[in-house]
Parts: C-alpha cells; structure tokens; sequence
C-alpha cells in the first residue's frame, strides 16, 4: 500500500493529523521511504514527535479527510481510450439549511496512476478545504 509521501505527512500533521501509524518518517533525515515503526505513540510524546512524523496509507489520509468533512477520491479517465489516465476529485461536504449534504468544489487534474492522483488530491484538500 502507498504511503503520502513526507511532504504530504508535514501537511497533514501541520493540519491535526495525530493518529500513530504504523510507518513514520525521521523529521529531520532526508528519507524518501518511511521507516516501519516499533514506537508505541510518538504523536503525544513531546520528545519523540518532534523527531518522527505519522506516515498514513492513502488510504488512511483520505479517511481522515472525511472525518473533517471533506471527500477526496480518483476517477479513471476513459474518454480518449489512447491516454487513460486518473482524475482526482475533491468535494467538501457542507450542510444545507435543511440537514442535507451538498457536495461543492472539485479538482480534476489528470494523473498516470490512481495512488498519484488521490495523493494530490489529498495535498489540494489540505491546501484549500482543511483549516
């Protein structure tokens, strides 16, 4: 499974993203990889969360991204068969006078494989629906 890479793992930390995964980054190493984790909770450990950074799946991202309200996901674009590529897709969710979901914004960029497109998809989600 892919893992946000640790630009990606900054954003989302620098937005509350708190939960302990199973992989890390070292913050102050220059690792592309995450590292698998053998720490307990480093998150709320003021020594330790200073030194490692949560490295979630995309999939776990994206699923915390819901829980703030905000749903990103990947469509393949099929219409030109020769160049099939991956479009990613965000739509805040807001409540309408009412109690219903409105679905708003969007983002369609298209990329070559379905991790890359929710990925930025997830950076443009911390970028501009995330407060």
């Amino acid at each position: 499974m892919t893992h946000v890479t640790k630009e990606t793992a900054v954003m989302l930390k620098e937005k509350g993203y708190n939960l302990t995964c199973r992989h890390y980054y070292h913050v102050k190493q220059d690792s592309p990889q995450p590292n698998n984790s053998c720490l307990n909770d480093y998150n709320t450990d003021p020594l330790l969360s200073d030194v490692y950074i949560s490295a979630p799946n995309i999939y776990e991202a994206t699923e915390w991204l819901r829980a703030k309200g905000v749903h990103v996901y990947a469509i393949a674009d099929t219409i030109n068969l020769q160049d099939i590529g991956w479009n990613a897709f965000i739509q805040p969710i807001t409540k309408n006078k009412k109690g219903g979901s409105l679905c708003e914004g969007g983002w369609r960029i298209k990329f070559p494989t379905h991790d890359q497109a929710l990925e930025d998809g997830i950076v443009n989600a911390l970028k501009h629906y995330v407060k």
